[in-house]
């Protein structure tokens, strides 16, 4: 295979602290981005638990958060009229013409659960947005992805613990071998 053909791209972490220099805040504006990049990192985060085309369909919906028109475009080309509803809303798929996100049914997609949510400050904290460096607003050849950081839950905690009872285990036995005469190696 030759790799020659694949660009290598560097990222610039963002949070939403600055979404000014994210693709989109640079083209919109941090006012006009942050409800998208809100609503997308919310289908994000309910994407990750989900497999197979449940969690396409929440792919699609991030896309179309962005890009509506190019989701119904490449939807109508793929004739995913099941798709086209889940992220545009009930009777989004019109046929003979394929999908059209102004003939979703309100409240149905996708689309309409996000922009329907009531967000907080501070509750994307743990969403990291990695944005294509070199790019300017939305001539750019490569896209952004959004990175959910774990919180840590305490797993450092759990791994000192148990060294610990290890620790604690080998010495009793050592000192339950001293005690018996047992010959240690």
């Amino acid at each position: 295979r030759d790799e020659s053909n694949y660009n290598v791209w560097t990222y610039n972490v963002n949070t939403f602290s600055s979404l000014g220099s994210t693709l989109w805040g640079q083209t919109l504006g941090t006012a006009a981005a942050t409800p998208l990049y809100e609503e997308a990192a919310w289908l994000t985060l309910q994407m990750l638990p989900l497999t197979g085309t449940t969690q396409a369909e929440y792919s699609y919906a991030i896309w179309a958060v962005f890009q509506p028109n190019q989701v119904a475009t490449w939807l109508t080309s793929a004739n995913d009229s099941t798709t086209c509803n889940a992220v545009f809303g009930n009777n989004a798929w019109v046929a003979g013409s394929g999908c059209n996100p102004s003939k979703g049914k309100a409240g149905t997609g996708l689309l309409s659960m996000a922009a329907g949510q009531s967000f907080y400050a501070g509750e994307f904290s743990n969403v990291l947005i990695l944005t294509p460096q070199g790019c300017s607003g939305s001539s750019c050849p490569e896209q952004e992805f959004f990175e959910v950081v774990a919180a840590e839950g305490g797993a450092t905690a759990g791994y000192l613990l148990l060294a610990g009872f290890a620790c604690l285990g080998a010495m009793l036995f050592r000192s339950r071998q001293q005690a018996s005469g047992g010959v240690l190696a």
